[in-house]
C-alpha cells in the first residue's frame, strides 16, 4: 500500500507510557513530547530506516513470489491495512463469506 512507507517515517511513540502518534494523522500537542505522560517521543528501532530496509528485502524475496502464485490462481483478495478497523474487518470478512 503507498501509505504504508509514509506512515511508518511518520511513527512516534512514547518509551514510558507506550502511547502512539503519526505526525500527520494525530500529532502531539507539542512537537515530539507525550499528550499523555510529558515523555520525549522516539522512533521505535522496528520504524528505523535501516530495518524497514531489511524488511523490504526479506519481503521482495520471501513473500512478493507468493502473491504472483496465488494471484496467478485468481485466490489473492487484497486488503488494505491503513483504513478504519471497521471497514478492514468488514473486507475481510466480506472476502470470508464470499469463499463459500
Amino acid at each position: 500500500c503507498p501509505h504504508c512507507g509514509e506512515m511508518i517515517r511518520s511513527h512516534r511513540v512514547c518509551p514510558k507510557c507506550g502511547a502512539s502518534f503519526s505526525l500527520e494523522a494525530n500529532p502531539p500537542k507539542v512537537e515530539n513530547i507525550c499528550d499523555e505522560c510529558g515523555e520525549t517521543l522516539v522512533i521505535r528501532d522496528d520504524d528505523k530506516p535501516e530495518t524497514v530496509r531489511e524488511r523490504l528485502a526479506v519481503y521482495h524475496e520471501q513473500t512478493e513470489p507468493l502473491i504472483e502464485f496465488y494471484r496467478a490462481r485468481d485466490v489473492l483478495k487484497p486488503v488494505c491495512g491503513t483504513d478504519g478497523v471497521d471497514e478492514i474487518s468488514e473486507a475481510i470478512l466480506s472476502i470470508l463469506r464470499s469463499c463459500k
